[in-house]
């Protein structure tokens, strides 16, 4: 089932744009809407195809994490001096935070090139991976996971 209203706003089916998060790992990004849904994300780059596009169209994809039966977080921030993003809930049997990050790959040795991309030897190379971390601050609450990949939307 898809959220309903992406900003959590009634009567605005989308979000100002203004108002996503950016996650990134300087090769891969995504989009968080201030509903926590990922609603943009292409893989493995940022030129290729994408698997969440719900920003364009609300059947091209997304991923929600958060409780069941709230659509609307209490409130979202960045973890200070991070591109590490918080999603927060209050619900009635709790407190939710919904943790988004990009994970960086390791170290390269400095003689050895990267397959991927074409950047001095000593970076990072991304590994792609988005990680959504639950957790239930305090008391207890159900959680609703929503994946809905669409893969080559708009090219088929």
């Amino acid at each position: 089932m898809r959220p309903l209203v992406a900003g959590g706003r009634a009567g605005e089916p989308f979000a100002p744009i203004a108002d996503f998060g950016f996650l990134s790992d300087c090769e891969t990004t995504a989009l968080v809407a201030p509903s926590g849904n990922i609603e943009w994300m292409c893989l493995p780059k940022m030129d290729s195809p994408s698997v969440f596009g719900s920003i364009l169209d609300r059947d091209a994809g997304y991923f929600r994490v958060g409780p069941a039966g709230v659509e609307v977080p209490a409130a979202q921030r960045y973890i200070p001096g991070t591109m590490v993003m918080e999603t927060t809930w209050w619900v009635h049997g709790g407190w939710l935070v919904v943790t988004d990050a990009l994970l960086m790959g390791p170290w390269h040795h400095e003689t050895e090139r990267s397959h991927t991309h074409r950047r001095a030897p000593t970076d990072y190379d991304a590994d792609h991976v988005l990680l959504r971390m639950v957790r239930c601050v305090n008391g207890q609450v159900q959680v609703r996971l929503d994946c809905m990949p669409v893969f080559d939307y708009g090219q088929t």
